[in-house]
């Protein structure tokens, strides 16, 4: 993620710092993990309905609902939800899902056949996307008959999706663990009585921090006949590594600028100073992705090849040369800097650059400050107090001069 600084302006000579918002800052307390709130379960034996029941769900959260038939028939989820995926055979199973208008408490499965068993496991979460909530579901069948019992795989689009994994089994069973850290949340089995009353369930979910390719598998007590699904859902706000010029009540800047102090032409070098971040202008590093470690670094927007330009006058920012004299020479120095985090966040394991001169082909970015893998998440931080001093060549040409500059943060 980038932000861009155009424009060091130097008038005979005042130098100013102009940069182009081009991304969106999102306050580390505008994200939020989707959370189970609620979760419920029923099964009935030779019947063509079960439903399960919750307290009246709240507006605007994500209704979940598995149900599960040990047979072969159809299954209609409960009015007004949509099929993720809906598949029969010798266990049949389906993923239905809505955005809560509020209130809702009873959530039926319906099957085709009274032959079987009906299982209807419901869930409410909080903080998925009420958009588009599906993000994907697995595309190849998981069936089979052993003891273990697989999800399929899924591929997501959005980083910080809640994952969601079901099966159904034709046999009474317990379930002793599910396999990469997906939490059970649901089960139940019923291993007495003639074998078409005979069931077990189960369910287990997990966020991923990240995008990729995701399955899991409970272990049972017991081999039957099983179907598995996996649906993953969307979060309401995507995880962010993100670095933009924030005012001092946190609002984005839309034409944030630096201006170094103006000096007079002269025939020996002279130096010139500026802030970058201030209480006005504060740089704001917000993660609230799985990974602590970043970096966050400014570069000239257009490469090493640029210089302060005023109309047809020149001069450099990156001399590699010299002391900077010659032609020109911009550092960064931290020694009064300032990291101040969010409210209920730390400062712990967040430095400040070292400071250093841009020298063409040499240094060409400059680190302003880095996060560890012990830093925390979901938090921002704000950087201030940094000292920039440009080195003007002696005897240059009046005007008013820019330089385009970019921050950017990176994921380590």
């Amino acid at each position: 993620m980038r932000r861009n600084w155009r424009g060091l302006n130097l008038a005979f000579v005042a130098v100013i710092i102009c940069a182009q918002l081009i991304n969106v800052f999102h306050p580390a307390a505008s994200y939020a993990s989707p959370l189970l709130v609620q979760s419920s379960s029923t099964a009935a034996s030779a019947s063509k309905t079960a439903g399960a029941s919750l307290t009246a769900a709240t507006a605007g959260d994500v209704l979940i609902v598995i149900c599960g038939v040990t047979g072969n028939a159809t299954i209609t989820g409960p009015p007004s939800f949509t099929a993720a995926i809906n598949e029969t055979g010798t266990s049949s199973q389906a993923i239905f899902y809505k955005v809560a208008v509020g209130g809702e408490t009873s959530f039926i499965c319906t099957s085709s056949s009274t032959s079987y068993n009906v299982i209807s496991q419901a869930y409410e979460y909080s903080g998925i996307n009420t958009t588009t909530p599906l993000d994907a579901t697995n595309t190849v069948a998981s069936t089979g008959s052993s003891s273990s019992y697989a999800s399929g795989s899924v591929t997501t689009t959005y980083a910080g999706d809640i994952l969601l994994a079901g099966f159904v089994l034709n046999t009474g069973t317990t379930v002793s663990s599910w396999s990469n850290s997906f939490t059970q949340e649901l089960s139940g089995a019923n291993s007495s009585g003639k074998s078409t009353a005979r069931y077990a369930y189960g369910s287990a979910d997990y966020t991923a921090s990240a995008t990729g390719t995701f399955s899991t598998v409970a272990t049972g007590s017991a081999s039957s006949s099983w179907r598995g699904q996996i649906a993953a859902f969307r979060p309401q706000n995507p995880p962010v590594l993100s670095v933009d010029v924030v005012d001092g009540t946190g609002v984005s800047v839309p034409s944030p600028s630096i201006s170094f102090a103006a000096t007079s032409t002269s025939f020996s070098c002279q130096t010139v100073n500026a802030t970058l971040g201030t209480s006005a202008q504060k740089i704001r590093v917000n993660n609230t992705t799985g990974n602590p470690a970043w970096t966050v670094s400014i570069a000239a927007t257009s490469g090493n090849t640029s210089t302060w330009t005023s109309g047809t006058n020149a001069y450099s920012y990156n001399d590699a040369t010299s002391s900077g004299c010659a032609t020109g020479q911009l550092q960064i120095s931290t020694p009064s800097a300032l990291i101040t985090p969010a409210s209920g966040c730390s400062s712990s394991y967040i430095s400040i650059g070292a400071g250093a001169y841009f020298a063409k082909g040499t240094t060409d970015a400059i680190t302003l400050a880095s996060a560890s893998t012990s830093a925390n998440i979901n938090c921002y931080w704000d950087i201030t107090s940094i000292t920039m001093t440009q080195q003007i060549p002696a005897e240059q040409k009046p005007g008013t001069y820019s330089l385009g500059m970019t921050i950017t943060v990176v994921a380590n």
